[in-house]
This record gives C-alpha cells, sequence and structure tokens, in this order.
C-alpha cells in the first residue's frame, strides 16, 4: 500500500510516494493512474464542462461554473472526485489548475465576443493556496485570453482555508489584489466562525446544504411559539 506524505519541504505538496515491497494491485492502479494522468494533462485529454449561476431575482444567466472532467482513453469520463486527490498527492495539481484556468478563461473570452459578458468561476485546490507563483500565473492567463481579472472567480471549500488559515488568507489577499473575485464554498463544514470569515476578502457565500438541513432540523425541534413566523416544517426534510 503506497503511503502518501500530506506535506513536503515548506508545507508544500510532495511529489514522493514509499511503496511497500509488497504493494498490492491498488498500490500500483495508483501509480500508474498518476503516470497517465501526467500524459492526460500534457496531451489536453482534460474536459470542462460549465454549469450556469442563476440570480433569483433575474431570469438571466450572470456567470458559470468550471467543472473539470478526466477523458480517460480507456475509462472514459472520470469524476473530479476520483482524480483531484490524486493529483494532490502527486504534484500535479499546479499544472492540472492552470489547464483548467486556462481553458476557463478561453471559454469566457469566446462568451464575452458572442455578447455574453458572462463571469467563470473555478475551484481551487487547498495546494494552490500554498503555491506562492499563483497570482502571477492567473495574471498571465487573464493576460493571454484578454479577460479582465473581474471576469474570473476563484471558488475555495471553507474546509480547506481552515486548515491552514495564516497562508490561506495571505495567497487570498494577494488574488483580490490582483482583481479576481473570491468565493467560500461549501460553508458550513470547516468549522470557521463569522469572526474569521470577516477577515477574509471573500464576496460570495455558498452555504453547503448539508448546514441548511441541519438548521431546519433543529428548528424543528424548537416550541412551535419560538419557530420563525412561515416556517414549514415539511421543509426540513427537502
Amino acid at each position: 500500500m503506497p503511503t502518501w506524505p500530506s506535506t513536503g519541504p515548506r508545507g508544500l505538496g510532495s511529489s514522493a510516494e514509499v511503496l511497500d515491497p509488497n504493494v498490492d494491485d491498488y498500490g500500483l492502479d495508483r501509480v500508474a493512474l498518476t503516470a497517465q494522468l501526467r500524459r492526460s494533462i500534457a496531451n489536453d485529454q482534460l474536459v470542462v464542462d460549465y454549469q450556469p449561476k442563476i440570480r433569483l431575482n433575474r431570469e438571466d444567466g450572470h456567470g458559470a461554473e468550471a467543472l473539470v472532467r478526466w477523458r480517460h482513453p480507456q475509462l472514459g469520463i472520470i469524476e473530479p472526485d476520483a482524480f483531484i486527490p490524486l493529483a494532490e498527492h502527486s504534484g500535479l495539481i499546479k499544472p492540472l489548475t492552470a489547464r483548467v484556468i486556462d481553458k476557463a478563461l478561453g471559454q469566457c473570452r469566446a462568451w464575452q465576443r458572442a455578447g455574453l459578458p458572462l463571469r467563470v468561476s473555478v475551484n481551487l485546490s487547498s495546494r494552490s493556496l500554498v503555491d506562492p507563483g499563483l497570482p502571477a500565473e492567473i495574471a498571465a492567463l487573464l493576460d493571454k485570453h484578454d479577460v479582465r481579472p473581474e471576469r474570473l472567480q476563484l471558488e475555495v471549500i471553507e474546509s480547506r482555508i481552515v486548515a491552514d488559515l495564516p497562508r490561506a488568507k495571505s495567497m487570498l489577499r494577494q488574488l483580490r489584489e490582483l482583481g479576481v473575485g473570491l468565493a467560500i464554498d461549501d460553508f458550513g463544514t470547516g468549522f470557521s466562525s463569522l469572526g474569521q470569515l470577516q477577515e477574509l476578502p471573500f464576496e460570495e457565500i455558498k452555504i453547503d446544504k448539508s448546514f441548511v438541513i441541519a438548521c431546519w432540523r433543529t428548528t424543528a425541534s424548537w416550541p412551535s411559539s419560538s419557530r420563525p413566523s412561515g416556517w414549514d416544517a415539511r421543509s426540513s426534510s427537502t
């Protein structure tokens, strides 16, 4: 079974793997998949789909979220949950992130040319938050595609910020100074406080559904006289 180091020099992700001499097939599969993923990134075999983001008070869309998939030559389309952790532990998250942002900004520019001033959102890995070269790389890609910084929004999962708050805070401030938008994703899963949230330069909060459901279930246990006006118990099960 392979041992995947959680951190490397200066807290950056290590690309080294320590294998047991009696490594099983699962471990060998991970090593093979890592090599295949490296080739797929280089050969542009990543597919980026776009999920519309709609304002509830308007009928038109105002942006889209980039969702990456791996188009594997033999296995077909692989969902991100199956290969993003592999990329994080093998040192491939940096080129993968750059490829996704490159594709997303290219699509954003195409929308602009078609008269659709849409904003594109891209998810950032926790490893990206400790990459000192990230702001310069994003600035270069914005310049390459002639896209204004405010047309790009970067999303970070709350738990990844809480894991290393000081360094995450520094990186987020640098990105905000660049002019890109920042959003916190899956809020309610990382145990951060509202006080900590005020210290971070986010402009958008995406609340995780598990947090909302838990709030409704808690409210359901209150006496009816203490529940918010208009509260419907049936909503707690949705």
